[in-house]
């Protein structure tokens, strides 16, 4: 107990609020992911298999049902572990900048790149060489754009629910945008009527739209091809799709989906949830890492300290967590922070964001167009596209060494609230500095430092982290615990406390 007092304690003088992008609700899942006892004999919805990891998904008729079955399966003989199939979301929100159809002058709008804060893509341009690398944009798939098409190879639909899909059925072989528009009828639905975002095909955007075509916007890098996978639909995705749909992004394999034949050196995932790495998302990753693979994922735009708060895939293991930095190059007011943080890459500000491609539908498809918005699912595309630049040069380089490169190469931030290096990561990426590491890198006998976590049914591994205020007026304290939310780690009186805090400290709210 004292050394949970002193934990709030620490909290309560040290925590900072930031303002969310958009009022949106995480709805509960209907769904559980249930891993059976050994031997035990199961019939279900679904089966999966993923090496040791046995599981299968249950779908219920309502959250309140599976919460009920939660509280039941706990004391059931045939079943190991049971999780909620957690619903995930795409990490952006509108900015207050008109909207384009136009088609060409938006280079001057793309301040990620080539601005005082950017990234400095126009020099790391001409050092780019090699094969094209293979980036998967797990997302809510892609519409039809002319500045992009030639840069796509076959996707997939990974929605298993049709509801939530949109498209009247659930996977099949077509990853299109149907749209994911939000009303008063959706479980997400916080007040406010939501167009359809769009998110996947500005993410992939971001990476790879065609440079010095004439047409709107330039990606990140030359070298990249995109997969688009369809994973978000209304109100998000379940995790039971994202897993699958990271696991066959590598090329490997996935019960009733045809193999991938291009698989991906890169998964972007600008999606999350509050809450702790679920035992079968850290299985997946692992997995992915195993075949070599680099997972891209945005910090979340929650505003918190991920040093005490859980986001989940942000503070999974072997992950690349991205937080979001602004026009002026600070932390963006939205953008978790803390220690988990890897790098920072521009995701804009709700006065300044990021253009790229979207579609002009409302609801469902139109015409295509171009648009700004901002969030940390914009800053991870940023990474994603200068580490397929770094693999480009060097298909055969790990990933620990590639964000290795990544982090020397990085820009210092701007302002104090990124200085100490403790909560922004390593700085603000620099492609054209990276590339210059990269380029005289040797890859000879580097092997992946990153050993798996640790996995077992109803057990993720645990992270230790040294908490410091960003002012410097508090102390540091060593926390550890299962990924901030295991058994005795308090973190469920913590977000009782939260509920509790948050207003208070809301009217006291400190600039970044």
């Amino acid at each position: 107990m004292k050394t949970f007092i002193a934990f709030t304690f620490l909290f309560l003088a040290c925590s900072e609020v930031h303002a969310s992008l958009r009022q949106v609700k995480y709805p509960k899942s209907n769904r559980l992911i249930v891993y059976p006892a050994e031997k035990a004999v199961v019939n279900a919805l679904k089966v999966g298999k993923s090496d040791q990891l046995n599981y299968r998904v249950e779908s219920f008729s309502s959250p309140d049902k599976a919460a009920q079955a939660n509280s039941l399966y706990q004391f059931h003989s045939e079943v190991a572990h049971v999780e909620e199939d957690q619903i995930l979301m795409p990490q952006w929100g509108p900015v207050n900048q008109d909207e384009s159809s136009q088609l060409d002058g938006l280079w001057s709008e793309q301040w990620p790149l080539h601005g005082s804060f950017g990234i400095d893509t126009e020099d790391a341009w001409p050092l780019e060489g090699g094969a094209d690398v293979v980036v998967a944009v797990l997302d809510t798939g892609i519409s039809p754009h002319s500045d992009i098409e030639s840069k796509l190879l076959p996707g997939y639909d990974f929605i298993s629910d049709p509801e939530v899909a949109g498209d009247g059925d659930g996977r099949d072989n077509d990853p299109t945008d149907n749209g994911d528009w939000v009303g008063p009828e959706d479980d997400c639905y916080a007040g406010v009527n939501y167009p359809s975002s769009w998110h996947g095909t500005h993410v992939a955007g971001t990476i790879g739209s065609i440079i010095n075509n004439g047409i709107g916007i330039a990606g990140v890098t030359n070298k990249v091809k995109i997969v688009p996978v369809r994973v978000l639909g209304k109100c998000g995705g379940l995790t039971s799709d994202i897993v699958d749909a990271m696991r066959w992004s590598a090329g490997l394999s996935v019960a009733g989906v045809p193999v991938n034949q291009n698989p991906a050196k890169i998964i972007n995932l600008s999606l999350g949830a509050p809450g702790r790495c679920s035992t079968i998302m850290q299985k997946a990753i692992n997995d992915v890492r195993a075949k070599g693979v680099a997972v891209v994922v945005a910090a979340g735009n929650s505003g918190a300290n991920l040093n005490f708060q859980s986001f989940t895939p942000a503070n999974c293991q072997g992950v690349i967590t991205v937080a979001s930095s602004n026009a002026q190059g600070d932390l963006s007011s939205f953008s978790n922070y803390g220690q988990r943080v890897d790098i920072s890459a521009p995701g804009g500000e709700s006065w300044k964001g990021v253009w790229s491609l979207a579609n002009s539908g409302y609801t469902t498809p139109a015409s295509e167009s171009f648009r700004a918005m901002a969030g940390t699912s914009m800053a991870a595309p940023h990474a994603a596209g200068v580490l397929a630049m770094i693999f480009s040069l060097h298909p055969e380089m790990v990933v620990s060494q590639a964000l290795e490169i990544l982090q020397e190469g990085a820009s210092p931030q701007n302002t104090t609230s990124c200085s100490s290096g403790e909560y922004c990561g390593k700085g603000l990426i620099n492609a054209f500095q990276s590339l210059l590491i990269a380029e005289t890198a040797s890859t000879d006998g580097v092997v992946d430092s990153y050993s798996p976590a640790p996995v077992s049914v109803g057990n993720t591994p645990e992270q230790t982290f040294t908490v410091q205020s960003k002012s410097g007026g508090c102390g540091s304290v060593n926390i550890s615990g299962g990924n901030g939310q295991g058994p005795g780690g308090g973190s469920f009186m913590l977000a009782l406390l939260m509920g509790i805090l948050v207003p208070i400290l809301a009217s006291k709210k400190k600039k970044a």
